[in-house]
């Protein structure tokens, strides 16, 4: 029982760790992202509030 608590707990820090980078990514592109409802922005847009939903 240890050892699964263990591995829980090393992909938890892995998926918490990726989603924290990710979400930078995600504010960087969107703040460079025109403003102009372009396909770029509705990525960027998708992409940061996927971010946000996962952190």
């Amino acid at each position: 029982m240890e050892g699964l608590f263990i591995f829980y707990t090393i992909c938890a820090a892995i998926t918490a760790i990726s989603s924290i980078i990710s979400l930078g990514y995600a504010s960087l592109a969107l703040m460079s992202a025109p403003n102009d409802g372009s396909a770029a922005r509705n990525n960027a847009l998708y992409s940061f509030s996927r971010s946000v939903a996962i952190a």
